[in-house]
């Protein structure tokens, strides 16, 4: 079985450096499943960042930092994550979890065999 996520969704133009324009970009992450956990983290964390720097003005212009990391974070955006689960029947689960003073998150691997006895690994 397989299965892929596509992210192809066009986010706002950053490049505008306005904190509007920012927030519109980052109000359509929409991840209930968290698969695009360490992308939308990293969202949350620059918005943060955004509001401390600017005193929550929403028309003045992102700091150039800022700015540079947010055109980054929209190219990690264009993704795709794909999903093996094997065709045997046998898995075998890790489950991880760590916390910062920021944000906390958790991950949880399968690990399966396939055809060729070669061990797949999924996020």
């Amino acid at each position: 079985m397989k299965f892929l996520l596509k992210v192809t969704r066009k986010l706002c133009d950053i490049t505008s450096n306005k904190v509007t324009s920012f927030i519109k970009s980052i109000s359509k992450v929409y991840d209930p499943l968290g698969y695009l956990c360490l992308l939308s983290v990293r969202a949350k964390l620059l918005f943060l960042r955004t509001w401390s720097e600017k005193a929550a003005d929403l028309d003045t212009r992102l700091t150039e930092n800022i700015t540079h990391e947010g055109i980054k974070l929209k190219c990690d955006f264009q993704n795709k994550i794909t999903r093996y689960l094997g065709d045997k029947n046998h898995f075998v689960f890790h489950g991880f979890c760590d916390a910062s003073e920021k944000a906390y998150a958790s991950a949880i691997y399968a690990v399966t065999e396939n055809h060729k006895d070669e061990f797949i690994t999924t996020l």
